[in-house]
């Protein structure tokens, strides 16, 4: 465990890394100088600039005509890929995406998908119930997760000093494969669900039921 001493001069902080993998970019700002001995990160403001959100891996249309209860099992096509990431220029061992992915997942009270990982590129199956109806129904079959995206700032002890960077990580919490009845206002024609939700992805990516 590094041991960190503060000063009390100020100078302009050193540039942070060139852009890497994951996207870091330079920049300075005025901080106080760290005197410290070891090598170890230490972890600190992981979260911000924060966001989640709704993305669609995997979609498929079903046309339903009237009749009873149903319980089908469907084949959803691949729509998006996403990755679980965090690394840098100075640190680019795995053990370090791992480590940070670990950490914001604690932070976030959330299980989030380890640094490396995607979601399949795969079709896949899932088996769905659907309600009776007296007319045609369109469904949208499909699954997806939540993207969590933010931004890591921490301090490691470089030839003495506590030097701090930052840059972007990014990883996933996998949600249960759905279905959503598309359906429309009669007059706006638009979509019945919240727009970014799951629902209202999966039924404006296949586009019918709208004029129905």
């Amino acid at each position: 465990m590094p041991r960190f001493r503060r000063t009390g001069v100020f100078v302009a902080a050193l540039s942070l890394l060139a852009a890497s993998s994951v996207g870091l970019a330079q920049g300075a700002s005025a901080e106080p100088i760290y005197h410290c001995t070891g090598t170890s990160w230490i972890w600190s403001t992981l979260t911000t600039n924060k966001t989640t959100k709704p993305v669609l891996t995997h979609n498929h249309g079903l046309h339903l005509a009237p009749g009873s209860s149903a319980s089908k099992t469907v084949t959803l096509e691949h729509s998006t890929t996403v990755t679980a990431s965090a690394s840098s220029t100075i640190d680019a061992s795995a053990s370090f995406g791992t480590k940070l992915i670990g950490e914001v997942s604690a932070e976030l009270s959330v299980t989030l998908a380890a640094s490396g990982s995607s979601t399949t590129t795969k079709s896949e199956s899932t088996t769905q119930s659907f309600d009776a109806r007296s007319k045609d129904s369109y469904y949208a079959v499909y699954d997806g997760v939540v993207r969590y995206n933010g931004t890591w700032n921490m301090m490691k002890c470089v030839s003495g000093i506590g030097r701090t960077y930052s840059g972007p990580w990014q990883s996933y919490v996998g949600v249960s494969a759905s279905n959503a009845l598309c359906m429309y206002g009669t007059t706006t024609r638009k979509s019945s669900y919240t727009p970014g939700s799951l629902s209202y992805l999966a039924c404006e990516a296949i586009d019918w039921g709208r004029s129905i």
